[in-house]
Formats: C-alpha cells, structure tokens, sequence
C-alpha cells in the first residue's frame, strides 16, 4: 500500500481507497536516522570530512543515503547522512536487523549517532514499545556511551598500518 499516495489523496479530499478493516498488518518495518552528531555533547552536529564509511545493509533492509567517503558533513545543512530501515515478521527481528547494521556500519573523520541509536534500540522498554517522550532524557548518559566496536578498532588499525606501508614506500 502506497501510503504517501493515500495522504495525497486524503488531502485533495478524496476517500481512503480502502476501509480499515480490509488492510492487513503483516510484518514490521522500523527507521532510524544516522547524523553526523555526537549524542554526548547534546547532540551538536560533527561537521568535517568524512574519512570513510561503509554502510551495511542486508536481507530485510534498506539504505537510503547521499555521502560517500571524501564528502564533507557542513554546518549549513541537516546533520543526516542516512536513513537505515529494516523490517522483519515482528518487532523484535525488525530491531535485531536494524542494530546489525548499524553496528556494521563504520564511519571515520566524524562522530555519529550510530552508538547511541544502537544503545537506543537495545533498551528493553524499546524494544517492548513501552515508551514515553520522557526515556531519552531519563537514559541519555547510557545511550550517550560512545565505546569503540571492535570492528572499527580493526579497521582504524587496518587503515592505519596501510598508510604507513604507503608513506614508507614514498620515502627517498
């Protein structure tokens, strides 16, 4: 169902093409945004150049982005560099997709929200859709822990090593 179709519609004055009862839930599908910004500082954007990033997606996701390695985030425009969807035959699989993305999701020359929205998501209030507007502010020291995965550490020191094998080839 084309639901940006049917707002159209709705607001020309037309009718929804079908009543309530004949649509059908199937499945969930669940959107994040990932901005360059760092949630320990209030959320101030991280403007610069983006060394790299590999995004990842896989079955039952999607990636909807503008930026490549080399791009620059400026502090003219919104923070956002992608939109990460994931959806699944129930909440909890459309959020466990959703966090392994992010999680192999690595960006480098700026901070993210990548941490903070995998913290989010993890959180088991989250996870049951027992929210309010009030949980980020009550949780954002633990949602806020910026903590290097693993994955990334390899690559920086990948990336690292790399480059001194280069540098040192260039050397006279």
């Amino acid at each position: 169902l084309d639901l940006v179709e049917w707002q159209l519609r709705v607001a020309s004055g037309e009718k929804l093409p079908l009543p309530q009862s004949k649509i059908k839930m199937s499945g969930h599908s669940i959107e994040v945004r990932l901005c360059a910004e760092d949630p320990s500082k209030g959320f101030m954007p991280s403007i610069g150049k983006i060394d790299s990033i590999d995004f990842y997606s896989d079955e039952g996701s999607r990636l909807e982005t503008g930026v490549r390695s080399g791009d620059e985030v400026s502090p003219f425009y919104d923070s956002m560099i992608a939109k990460l969807i994931a959806k699944g035959a129930d909440r909890s699989q459309a959020l466990d997709r959703l966090i392994r993305d992010l999680r192999n999701t690595h960006p480098t020359g700026i901070r993210t929200n990548a941490a903070f929205l995998v913290n989010l998501l993890s959180l088991p209030k989250v996870r049951s859709a027992d929210m309010d507007t009030g949980l980020i502010a009550r949780e954002i020291e633990a949602l806020s822990d910026q903590r290097i995965s693993r994955a990334l550490l390899e690559r920086a020191i990948g990336d690292l090593l790399k480059n001194r094998r280069h540098a040192e080839r260039l050397r006279p």
